[in-house]
């Protein structure tokens, strides 16, 4: 299950001709694991229903500092 606080970028996800060219690298990816698993779920949830991720979005959080958790 995939959860975001952005229409936007769950429509990227699940309708390909909605997609900006420049980003067609990361989207192969997601490409790649959306036919590798059996079920897909994108979901949109508000803000404040994520907490940790509105705080490291607000945060400016950078990849080489990401914090991966696994539940």
């Amino acid at each position: 299950m995939v959860e975001s606080n952005s229409i936007i970028t769950v429509t990227w996800c699940i309708k390909e001709k909605s997609r900006p060219w420049k980003y067609c690298h990361i989207f192969a990816g997601i490409d790649e694991i959306k036919m590798s698993i059996r079920e897909e779920l994108f979901r949109i949830i508000g803000r404040d229903a994520n907490g940790m991720a509105d705080s490291l979005a607000k945060s400016g959080c950078f990849p080489s500092q990401m914090l991966f958790a696994d539940w």
